[in-house]
């Protein structure tokens, strides 16, 4: 495309850059966004050029032209740079992404539940250890009472570990709903705790400021970019 100053493409403008600075420059990726009826747009800029996002909010009514829209958008966008949020809202993530954490949930639970076992085993097979050590030898009553007493109650801890591994499985379900919608609460932005005030969450936010400024307020898409990142990568 012709560059904004007259005479010149793009690409020969990058390639002035590189010879200025000595450093190889590529544009990685670009977007055009332009709001629709009733909305605006609004970008916050983070960590030396490193970080932003470009947010569209739209609103109804005396909203529309409410003063405080503006602020409104730009702290929704530096909260999606805050966050990480990576969707608007649930229902726009895509079903294998909600997926793949329910498959996350169900290994991790297993995984974990089998270290607690192995470890606990580990410990009885210590204290057996010692106490064969000891009996061999010429044995002192009193520590082979204590790991006789040890060995029993790590007995005990092993067998516990196993019952809750059981009961994990049994209710792993639920489990991998929770995982769903811890991860559902993290990464949609509505969903997120408002960074500025972590006791509400976004959409308790934007329904706050609908009020206090008369009208309909919703977020319509936001886009991050941050530098390293490719289209592919976004």
């Amino acid at each position: 495309q012709a560059f904004h100053r007259p005479g010149l493409m793009v690409n020969d403008y990058l390639t002035e850059q590189v010879t200025k600075l000595g450093e190889n420059l590529k544009v990685s990726r670009s977007l055009t966004l332009r709001a629709g009826p009733g909305g605006r747009l609004a970008s916050y800029v983070h960590n030396g050029s490193k970080i932003a996002v470009v947010l569209e909010i739209a609103a109804e009514g005396a909203a529309a032209s409410h003063s405080g829209l503006a602020e409104l958008g730009r702290q929704l966008a530096m909260q999606v740079v805050a966050n990480g949020a990576e969707y608007l809202r649930r229902e726009e993530v895509p079903a294998e992404r909600l997926e793949k954490e329910r498959v996350i949930a169900e290994e991790f639970t297993k995984s974990e539940a089998d270290k607690a076992i192995a470890e606990a085993r580990r410990v009885v097979e210590d204290y057996q250890g010692q106490l064969a050590e000891q009996q061999a030898g010429s044995p002192d009553p009193a520590v082979v009472a204590e790991l006789q007493k040890r060995i029993a109650n790590s007995e005990k801890a092993a067998k516990a570990a196993e019952g809750r591994k059981q009961g994990q499985l049994a209710n792993i379900e639920k489990i991998k709903s929770g995982r769903v919608d811890k991860f559902l609460a993290e990464r949609c932005l509505l969903d997120q705790p408002f960074f500025r005030d972590p006791d509400r969450r976004v959409s308790d936010l934007v329904a706050a400021s609908a009020k206090e400024m008369g009208g309909a307020v919703r977020v319509v898409r936001f886009q991050r970019f941050a530098v390293g990142e490719t289209a592919e990568g976004a």
